[in-house]
């Protein structure tokens, strides 16, 4: 007998049984491999990507003031002079601003509302 192989005898079939599974090792490595690789191939960032450059926003409202509404919020600063916590605080360090969407006037305007 070959290696360490034992001699089964099932029905009418022989067999024969590897005691340690190599056959099924043999089948894990390469489908493992190829995850891995896969998943590097999909996950590294390319420096030559060609993409538009991020949009940088102009600020709105006046530094200081804080006005009840704006029509847009442009920069992080017009989003902290109207936002608030929310009042359940389940999320912690969430802020959040209050929109109005007017109906009356056939453009559906959008207003952010002070939320302090």
């Amino acid at each position: 007998m070959p290696g360490n192989r034992v001699r089964r005898r099932q029905g009418k079939h022989t067999m024969l049984k590897d005691p340690n599974n190599s056959t099924e090792r043999h089948t894990v490595v390469p489908v493992i491999f190829f995850s891995l690789s896969m998943l590097f191939l999909f996950c590294i960032d390319n420096p030559h990507r060609s993409g538009p450059a991020p949009k940088i926003w102009d600020c709105v409202i006046p530094g200081g003031e804080e006005p009840d509404y704006s029509s847009s919020i442009g920069c992080e600063d017009d989003f902290t002079a109207l936002a608030s916590e929310p009042l359940d605080a389940s999320i912690p360090g969430a802020t959040s601003a209050k929109t109005v969407i007017d109906l009356a006037d056939y453009d559906s305007t959008l207003y952010f509302q002070n939320s302090k």
